[in-house]
């Protein structure tokens, strides 16, 4: 699931950049870009939502997970150019 997850990054952001890099956005093939990037998307939050979270839920108990997310809230705030809340 990671490796599937991975790769589903790497492509909504190709695609991203690739539409927001073009100015023909009532083009077929932007919005072909643009249908495939929100389908990708819908895939990958429902996986994160169903299967992702589930298996958190059997292998870590309330308090690992606890940790896990402010580990992760940290990380994405440091990315954001902020100082993470637990630093501050």
């Amino acid at each position: 699931m990671g490796h599937e997850g991975y790769v589903e990054h790497a492509l909504v952001d190709y695609l991203f950049e690739k539409l927001t890099r073009s100015s023909a956005t009532t083009s077929p093939s932007w919005s072909a870009h643009a249908m495939v990037l929100k389908e990708l998307l819908e895939h990958h939050v429902e996986e994160e939502q169903g299967e992702a979270f589930e298996l958190l839920g059997k292998h870590f108990d309330a308090s690992e997970r606890e940790k896990m997310a402010g580990a992760f809230l940290a990380a994405k705030e440091t990315a954001a150019g902020k100082t993470p809340r637990s630093a501050a």
